[in-house]
């Protein structure tokens, strides 16, 4: 058996280097993410590693079979699990790498009795420091490193605190020049390796077309048609994604979970936009569809209404869970997509699938976010704002259907004239009307069925409405005041799960907003107010229950998802002791019939020179497990002479002559 390693400080000091990885983990994927999943599994994996170290100390000088019979089988499912985890992201195996590494390292843990096995959990620390200079956005990563190396050097140093002076000066020597590379190489992949802007990973879906043949593309149109309609009977599907929204009737939709997305923050995700307004509706006609092709793998690349110099790129990983219809979802304004498709229409710049997104769907959307400078869009003056305006219709006469109107009361106009007639900016006019719609009208999903004009209705009769009636008077204000404008249906989620980091995205986020043509593109603007109706505020809060119990109490919404946060880390953290607990002892109780049986059927008269000190560790660990520990200070004649009624105590005693001759005997 090979020297047990008893240095308690060096072992404590590696063990700080394996947490201070797991946090860096935690902590600088964190900042590229924002996901506090990764926080919350550095909490776990703090308190596994916690118990391992301590498991190892406490049976250093145990074999341990039965022990690493299951730390094999965990490795085995950890290789599985990561090789799964690679497949879904063939083409980013930088976090999978990470958790396969941190992962191992637990494991690890638990099995430690040797120095050789300690300075191999501490090389895996460092080479998860490596990757993770490749994987961090952040600058305090450089700190990071600096801490780590000097935790590691002094690691080193107390070792072997027995060790020769010439022997700690080699072992520091190579230390230090590994601690160097390590500290060198780390800052020269974080400050020189490109890194995605965004914040975001490369999480992109790629499917071979020969694996989505199940889901429909090869329908014909007809069929696809059909496939659609029936999508859109059912309740949580939003009727407006037909192209068209009627502003005389809603519905109300119910609180079911459509979609998740996967993004770097919480914004709008866009459907569709609609262009024209007939007083009653918005629609867009059926027009000529471009259409998009891609290569083997679903990669499209999609042609975008501007040419945008000053933006940040993020990618959007979609996961449908309800039916849906042929709208391709994203984030604005979508560059590239992989989806599982043949092919994808473009009808004035709006995207659509090759095939309903059927339950199950996934995929990624690459998106172009803007930069607008608001400074620079609030100096803009409306006089040069107009003659942009003029270019862009000249050079593009479509862009006169974002002007375009029916015959309207004369009233619409002067409002939104006398409203913005003291702005000298075109920003300031934009403004202007947005707030006078949310200071001045209720939010409402229970008005009457217009008899005129829904704006003009809007604005002058009732003074309340849904979404869909904000978006439309904000439009049509803005079109009479010579401002491009179009109406846009989405989602405007309102949860992301914290413990998963997916936006979770339900049918009754269904939302209608107002993109307005500047000079740096389309901006979007959402005039929906905060002061909702009592009736309107009753129903939202009667679709969940739970709601009017926690305002019983005094409690707001922030604070139970905080709670529910605690909560579910609570649970985990609970379940994992039950399970570690229940492990611990079916261990305990099979290792004592093991050793029961082992020490019955040993012949000790046949036992080889080199297993002594083992099966003396073995008596000692049974009687120890009988309640009859041996003091330390107690010499093997002193052992001998003790008086224990124990059948096995007679052999265990026979076997001590055997064990003192063979310690004290000719060599």
């Amino acid at each position: 058996m090979q020297q047990v390693e008893n240095n308690v400080l060096f072992r404590f000091l590696s063990y700080l280097l394996c947490l201070l990885s797991i946090w860096g983990y935690g902590i600088f994927i964190y900042l590229s993410l924002f996901e506090p999943e990764f926080i919350q599994k550095s909490i776990l994996y703090s308190f596994v590693l916690t118990f391992g170290y301590f498991w190892s100390w406490k049976n250093r000088y145990n074999n341990q079979y039965f022990v690493k019979a299951i730390l094999a089988l965990l490795m085995i499912g950890v290789a599985i699990y990561f090789f799964r985890s690679l497949s879904e992201s063939i083409y980013d195996p930088r976090i999978p790498l990470l958790e396969l590494l941190i992962s191992l390292l637990l494991i690890h843990s638990f099995d430690l009795p040797r120095r050789r096995d300690i300075l191999y959990s501490i090389t895996s620390t460092l080479i998860i420091v490596i990757v993770l200079t490749v994987v961090s956005f952040s600058n305090w990563i450089v700190l990071f490193i600096m801490i780590f190396t000097f935790l590691f050097l002094v690691t080193l140093l107390v070792m072997d605190g027995e060790a020769e002076f010439k022997d700690l000066k080699l072992i520091f020597r190579i230390g230090a020049s590994l601690a160097v590379f390590v500290f060198l190489l780390s800052t020269f992949l974080f400050v020189f390796l490109p890194k995605p802007s965004g914040g975001y990973f490369f999480r992109f879906v790629f499917a071979p077309k020969g694996d989505i043949t199940n889901l429909g593309p090869s329908d014909s149109p007809e069929v696809v048609q059909k496939k659609v309609e029936s999508i859109f009977s059912q309740a949580h599907t939003y009727k407006g994604f037909r192209g068209e929204i009627d502003l005389s009737s809603r519905g109300l939709l119910p609180h079911v979970l459509v979609m998740k997305v996967k993004s770097p923050f919480m914004t709008y995700i866009k459907g569709m936009h609609l262009i024209y307004y007939d007083g009653k509706k918005w629609y867009n006609p059926a027009g000529d569809d471009i259409t998009v092709t891609s290569g083997d793998y679903s990669y499209f690349s999609l042609p975008n209404e501007f040419e945008y110099y000053n933006y940040n790129v993020i990618n959007s990983y979609f996961m449908v869970v309800e039916d849906l219809p042929d709208i391709l979802y994203h984030i604005p304004v979508a560059s590239e997509v992989f989806f599982p498709a043949n092919f994808l229409r473009m009808r004035d710049y709006n995207i659509y699938a090759e095939y309903p997104l059927v339950k199950g769907i996934t995929y990624t959307a690459v998106s172009k976010v803007p930069y607008f400078d608001m400074n620079k869009l609030k100096e803009f003056s409306y006089d040069e704002y107009k003659r942009f305006i003029g270019k862009i219709i000249e050079r593009n006469n479509f862009y006169y259907n974002y002007l375009s109107l029916p015959e309207m009361p004369i009233e619409v106009e002067r409002i939104s004239v006398d409203l913005t007639e003291n702005e000298s900016t075109f920003w300031g006019k934009v403004e202007k009307i947005k707030e006078y719609l949310e200071n001045n009208y209720t939010y409402d999903l229970f008005i009457d069925v217009p008899k005129t004009d829904a704006v003009y209705d809007f604005l002058f009769i009732q003074k309340r409405g849904y979404c869909e009636q904000f978006a439309s008077s904000l439009a049509v204000m803005l079109r009479k005041v010579n401002i491009p404008a179009r109406v846009v249906l989405g989602y405007a989620p309102q949860k992301k799960d914290p413990l998963t980091g997916f936006i979770e995205v339900y049918s009754d986020d269904a939302h209608a907003w107002v993109e307005v043509l500047t000079p740096f593109g389309w901006l979007p603007v959402d005039p929906t107010p905060y002061n909702v109706d009592e009736q309107t505020l009753k129903y939202l809060e009667d679709k969940n229950r739970g709601s009017n119990i926690y305002r019983m109490f005094g409690l707001d919404e922030e604070f139970i998802q905080r709670l529910s946060v605690l909560f579910n880390l609570t649970l985990r953290i609970s379940v994992m002791l039950i399970f570690i607990f229940v492990v611990y002892n079916l261990y305990f109780v099979l290792r004592r019939v093991f050793i029961i049986r082992y020490l019955e059927k040993i012949d000790i008269s046949k036992i080889d020179d080199r297993d002594l000190l083992r099966v003396f560790m073995i008596f000692v660990e049974y009687f120890k497990m009988k309640g009859n520990e041996f003091p330390k200070e107690f010499t093997l004649r002193e052992i001998k002479g003790l008086s224990i009624n124990d059948p096995l105590f007679e052999k265990f005693k026979s076997f001590i002559d055997i064990y003192e001759r063979y310690i004290y005997g000719p060599k």
